[in-house]
């Protein structure tokens, strides 16, 4: 039986989420988006984030004006372990570190390929400094 990674899923439920980070971020934040209108109007896309916090990937479904699926580890050791609800309700590809699981490659390839969108915030350390702020994104690339 193929493996099925449908694009986009669970709309009215992250819709809700969305609307809900928007207001949360607008009542504590000062959070501006400069150059919204440069976004593309569709997919296929890669966002990627540098990663700093937890807070990073409701960050990108924040300023995100399309329906986007994530990449993110499996164990996340410094978010809050009251939060990770909010990522299980959202749904996303696990990133099985040191295993040689091909899961989150598989789902990443398929949302690109139904001209999705795919966020994934991830630090690149191992990544020389000439890469700058797009090491992230070339250590997805590579992957």
């Amino acid at each position: 039986m193929p493996e099925e990674f449908k694009y986009p899923r669970r709309r009215l439920l992250r819709g809700l989420i969305q609307r809900a980070t928007q207001l949360i971020f607008g009542v504590l934040t000062d959070f501006h988006i400069l150059g919204a209108e440069n976004f593309p109007q569709s997919g296929p896309l890669l966002v990627v984030a540098n990663h700093f916090s937890f807070v990073d990937p409701m960050a990108m479904v924040r300023i995100a004006p399309w329906p986007m699926e994530f990449l993110g580890g499996f164990r996340t050791p410094n978010a809050p372990p009251l939060l990770s609800w909010i990522r299980e309700l959202w749904g996303y590809y696990p990133v099985f570190r040191g295993t040689g699981s091909t899961l989150a490659i598989r789902a990443a390839a398929a949302v690109l390929k139904q001209n999705g969108v795919l966020g994934s915030s991830r630090r690149a350390p191992a990544l020389p400094p000439f890469c700058g702020p797009h090491g992230p994104a070339l250590r997805l690339l590579l992957l």
